[in-house]
């Protein structure tokens, strides 16, 4: 019996179709895979760097602050607000030891930004922790993101959920329960 190789048949087309058919969804899987979780991870990565960035900012300050003074109110309209007066603040001030003039605050805006005040300039402008875009907080249900004052105004612990979108997906990290102690 002879064969003839001048072509396909239709049986070995299909059979080759499908074969690569298969082929092509098991390469296009693994890229789509590997695409998100490389999304995720930079994301993941995003906001933890954002994290470190902030709270090495705000122990920093701490640690060379005499007391801390929150409010919770962004605007800071009041000069001064007893600590135990304050269960959940929106704005910290670090003040220093001697001087008692402000280092540095943090507020959480009402755009959901953080926002660092600058004290010779007498200006709130956004925190930014490395990229182009500030440091947001998620506003989630059953959730306040806050500064916590300790009652001897010596101690605020964040509480906050940092969030960015990427890849038009929405990340979250969870800050709660760092606590950043004044040392002078």
């Amino acid at each position: 019996m002879r064969i003839d190789n001048r072509g396909f048949s239709l049986v070995e087309a299909l059979v080759a179709g499908i074969a690569s058919l298969i082929i092509a969804t098991v390469i296009y899987t693994i890229y789509i895979m590997h695409d998100r979780e490389l999304s995720e991870g930079t994301a993941r990565s995003l906001l933890q760097r954002q994290y470190e960035v902030l709270a090495g900012e705000i122990g920093d300050t701490a640690r060379h602050a005499f007391v801390i003074l929150a409010s919770s109110d962004p605007a800071w309209t009041a000069d001064y607000l007893p600590g135990w007066a304050v269960k959940q603040a929106q704005t910290i001030k670090l003040i220093a030891p001697l001087t008692h003039a402000t280092l540095t605050g943090f507020r959480i805006s009402e755009l959901n930004v953080i926002e660092q005040y600058n004290p010779a300039s007498d200006l709130w402008t956004p925190f930014y922790a490395g990229g182009n875009a500030p440091v947001r907080v998620a506003n989630l249900p059953n959730f306040t993101n806050s500064f916590i004052l300790s009652n001897n105004r010596n101690m605020v612990t964040i509480n906050l959920v940092l969030t960015t979108t990427y890849k038009n997906k929405n990340y979250y990290h969870f800050a709660r329960g760092d606590a950043f102690t004044c040392r002078n």
